[in-house]
């Protein structure tokens, strides 16, 4: 705890730590005040808390000099690094916590490996620490804007219960911050080893930058943390009461001091972890931002001029630092810049400890099209898993192949599994709907007839039900016959629109590693990898736990289990998506806008061929499906401006690929290898129905 003169609150603030619940005050729980101040009386307060609590608990030291918040940290994390401590605990002298917080805060960092910091609900309070009525928000996390600014998520609402869910932040105030011990030293300004000798050797560990000195210094760490892969998680279930000094709209009522070191900071946070790339064409907003601030110390502000003159000087020494960052990253500019936005940005975070909802029964689905072998050999592997299994298991089959098609299902010769013969292709959508409508079981398993499952992967995916209520569907990882994971199609984010437009020009495939395509395969995402792969990262880097589902975006939907009722309660699948693909996308998407969960069990493999409807269509066919379908997708979930590029773009872009492929094919007649020419034409000329089809659409 850092204080500088703040007697008038120091002693509630040290009693709410001292009587908390769960954890051994001395073995489990130490504290330590550190004095920036000149104020005798915050010696005496720590002196007779001492006297009250006994020795070895509450400790308290006075630097000789004001070492700002930054610094003063600093210090204290070198002592309970010496200490031995497994997670160190910000708590500043005006707040207050609930009696269960510190355990609570604690009990996540222990469960969630990924996680680097927790963030408690902090609400407004008194002078002598009590909380506002009404109960008022002071900050459920932290999140950052495109102009670079900052704020505490809820800050000034009334607190109704709007923020009770558990989710990942972009920061946490420095207000209250519990951090892992491991992810102070990966952090740190430069990056230090577990090295006990080192450790001990130190007298100040810099994660905070000295620099900041205070104000911004806790944003330049959650960028820093969330540059190298450790996330921030806000729990609701802790509980802090804080008394809120410094907004945004007092401003003008603040000493000049702290208003320069603002101005300086904000620049400094820029200089050490913004990318071009980060923020894309957002760039113009923050560009704007920093003029006006500009503006606004030359013409209004001339008290904060030596900061800016401060960060200037600063800027050598903060482009070395961010230089060095960018080497150790963990994660692309485009995975940053999802975070920047005027509305609060989160991720999701699977919620632990909570009882769980059983699952009963399970119908599996197989939708064929004219693939026979392939589904009756996928029944008949279910049949034998379904007397392994705790829960009935009721088979089905939906056949959307045309009759007197020779792939077609007639009749089955077991009278333990359901067939549908569709007179007309409902579609992959229309076959998942039809199931659901008539179906009572409590989930539903989607299966296509190229996946190969064992009794493990369903009975893991059945227990991920059961365990996790927030989950609505679950997936396992697909991997190809020699056993390796499905990188790319296992794991997809949504589209985004910059991805989608990187693959309409084809940038996947001119350059692979383009972060907007990467992005959307989660290439980019080292921790997803190892989460597929089973691989332990080392102990002293974020790493997804492999005995937790993983909240994702977008499974592939070559299998997935989902709760009936979910599914039921977004209206199932859209059957305008015909016949296939991107229906299961949107079906994704609108599970997330309703705040449900999607996740993907590392233990619960499955084997997948791929491709083998696809292989059954035309080429025109497939393409007309395809770009169709993105067209729709973009029009019911994207803005007027999106959607409008995309049904402009797209009808062109396949027309400059019918004329490439065109060009491809004249230049394979001139080599004298007609039947690659042949083929180029013909796809040429199948981009090109394409393209007119849509430009109809």
């Amino acid at each position: 705890m850092i204080s500088f003169n703040s007697s008038s609150t120091l002693e509630a603030c040290l009693r709410s730590l001292l009587l908390q619940e769960g954890l051994t005050l001395g073995a489990e729980l130490r504290l330590t005040v550190y004095e920036n101040g000149t104020s005798p009386e915050s010696e005496k307060i720590t002196h007779a808390l001492q006297a009250e609590f006994g020795e070895g608990i509450l400790f308290y030291q006075k630097n000789k000099t004001n070492l700002g918040f930054s610094e003063g940290n600093n210090r204290g994390f070198a002592d309970a690094l010496r200490w031995g401590a497994d997670a160190v605990l910000l708590v500043n002298p005006d707040l207050a916590l609930e009696k269960n917080a510190v355990q609570e805060l604690s009990q996540i960092l222990r469960r969630d490996t990924r996680c680097g910091a927790v963030c408690p609900k902090l609400l407004r309070a008194d002078s002598d620490l009590k909380p506002l009525s009404p109960g008022t928000i002071d900050a459920a996390g932290m999140f950052i804007t495109p102009e670079i600014r900052h704020l505490d998520r809820g800050s000034g609402e009334i607190d109704h219960g709007q923020f009770e869910r558990e989710v990942y932040v972009f920061g946490g105030s420095g207000a209250c911050l519990l951090l892992r011990s491991e992810c102070l030293k990966d952090v740190a300004l430069p990056h230090i080893s577990s090295d006990s000798r080192e450790i001990q050797l130190r007298e100040s560990i810099p994660v905070f930058d000295s620099d900041f000195f205070a104000y911004r210094e806790d944003a330049d760490l959650a960028w820093r943390m969330q540059w190298l892969g450790w996330k921030t998680r806000y729990h609701p279930s802790a509980i802090g009461f804080h008394v809120r000094k410094v907004v945004p709209e007092k401003r003008s009522a603040l000493p000049p001091e702290i208003n320069s070191w603002s101005v300086r900071n904000r620049f400094l946070l820029q200089i050490h972890n913004l990318t071009f790339l980060t923020l894309g064409m957002k760039t113009i907003f923050a560009l704007f931002r920093n003029l006006l601030v500009i503006l606004g110390v030359f013409l209004r502000e001339r008290s904060s001029l030596p900061g800016l003159k401060q960060a200037i000087q600063l800027f050598p020494r903060g482009v070395r630092r961010r230089s060095e960052l960018m080497r150790r990253r963990r994660v692309s500019s485009v995975a940053m810049g999802r975070w920047f936005s005027n509305s609060p940005s989160v991720e999701p975070a699977l919620a632990l400890g909570q009882e769980g909802k059983p699952v009963n029964s399970v119908r599996a689905l197989i939708i064929s099209y004219a693939t026979k072998d392939l589904s009756l050999k996928l029944a008949e592997r279910l049949r034998e898993i379904r007397d392994t299994l705790s829960v009935p298991l009721q088979i089905q089959i939906v056949d959307n192949t045309p009759y007197l098609h020779g792939e077609a299902i007639e009749k089955l010769e077991w009278e333990d599994v359901l067939l549908k013969r569709a007179p007309e292709n409902l579609g992959f959508a229309g076959a998942v709907n039809f199931a659901l409508d008539e179906m009572k079981e409590d989930a539903l398993l989607i299966l296509n007839p190229d996946i190969s499952l064992e009794s493990e992967c369903l009975k893991g995916l059945i227990s991920a039900l059961e365990r996790f209520p927030q989950l609505s569907v679950v997936s396992p990882v697909l991997c190809d016959e020699a056993g390796k994971p499905q990188y790319g199609f296992t794991v997809k984010q949504l589209p985004r629109f910059s991805s989608v437009l990187s693959e309409l020009f084809l940038l996947h495939r001119l350059y692979p590693e383009n972060p907007w395509s990467s992005g959307l395969r989660m290439e980019d995402q080292i921790f997803t990898s190892a989460y597929l792969d089973r691989v332990r990262l080392p102990a002293t880097t974020p790493q997804e736990n492999i005995e937790l589902p993983l909240l994702v975006e977008q499974p592939a939907g070559a299998c997935l289990l989902m709760r009936t009722e979910d599914a039921k309660a977004v209206g199932g699948f859209d059957r305008r998506f015909y016949p296939a693909w991107f229906e299961d996308v949107d079906f994704c998407k609108r599970l997330h806008d309703e705040g449900r969960s999607i996740a993907v069990i590392a233990d619960a493999r499955a084997t997948h061929l791929g491709g083998v409807t696809k292989e059954k269509l035309p080429s025109e066919r497939f393409l007309q499906f395809w770009f169709g379908n993105m067209i729709r997708y973009w029009s019911k979930h994207g803005t007027f401006a999106e959607s409008l590029t995309i049904r402009v773009l797209v009808p062109i872009i396949l027309l400059l690929r019918a004329e490439l492929f065109f060009v491809l094919g004249v230049l394979a007649s001139m080599k004298r290898n007609s039947q690659a020419a042949q083929r180029l034409h013909s796809y040429s000329k199948d981009l090109l129905r394409v393209s007119y089809a849509c430009l109809r659409q």
